[in-house]
């Protein structure tokens, strides 16, 4: 297994980074599964926004975005492999602030299943509320990172 983690690390040239691979059986990949939608996960996102924001809309967006269910409609994105359904997801908290270059660095605490991506596009209106409507701009995601993830009992 070290030698596939060796060989993944080096072909992504810094574009992913795979460690501490196992092996599993189909019943934990089954179980992994089943848990998803009902896992906390963390994200860390870099993001360009159309016109710059302000330290208090950052502020106002924290507060908006405290405990509030999102509706998200199949992303456009995954359309092809996924169904055409309207899914309900909890945004446990979000922490913005700004970076360089004019990018946004977001931190978010999520149901699983949550499509990050839309959460801060709308996806034309896909999902709702997202952060590019709050905001009356357009926002999108430049770099996405998972931080943590939490399944029930840890």
């Amino acid at each position: 297994l070290e030698e596939i983690v060796k060989s993944i690390n080096s072909e992504a040239e810094g574009k992913i980074e795979v460690h501490d691979l196992v092996l599993t059986d189909r019943h934990h990949l089954q179980k992994l599964k089943e848990d998803a939608s009902t896992n906390v996960k963390e994200y860390e996102a870099l993001i360009t926004t159309d016109r710059p924001v302000t330290d208090d809309e950052l502020k106002e967006l924290e507060k908006e975005f405290k405990g509030v269910e999102i509706n998200q409609r199949t992303p456009h994105r995954v359309s092809h492999r996924r169904s055409d359904l309207i899914r309900k997801k909890i945004i446990h908290e979000i922490s913005l602030e700004k970076h360089k270059d004019g990018l946004l660095k977001a931190k978010f605490k999520v149901q699983g299943g949550t499509y990050i991506k839309e959460l801060i596009s709308g996806d034309e209106g896909r999902t709702t509320p997202s952060i590019s409507e709050k905001l009356g701009t357009g926002c999108i995601c430049a770099e996405l990172n998972v931080t943590a993830i939490y399944s029930e009992g840890s």
